[in-house]
């Protein structure tokens, strides 16, 4: 297994991403935290991938 940091990160996205497709039809699904919905979930993820991208570009 690698460490690279690019990677990791690549396969870390593939494996999300084959999570989430077709979730559209599941936003408002409940998930184990009772204060979280999938859409909830989903735009936690984006912004925490975000976050990590911009801080990567300083």
């Amino acid at each position: 297994m690698t460490s690279d940091p690019l990677d990791l990160y690549g396969r870390a996205s593939e494996w999300t991403l084959s999570k989430v497709v077709g979730a559209t039809d599941k936003l408002d699904a409940t998930t184990p935290c009772d204060e979280w919905n999938v859409r909830k979930l989903m735009n936690h993820m984006l912004d925490s991938a975000l976050l990590r991208e911009r801080s990567a570009w300083k």
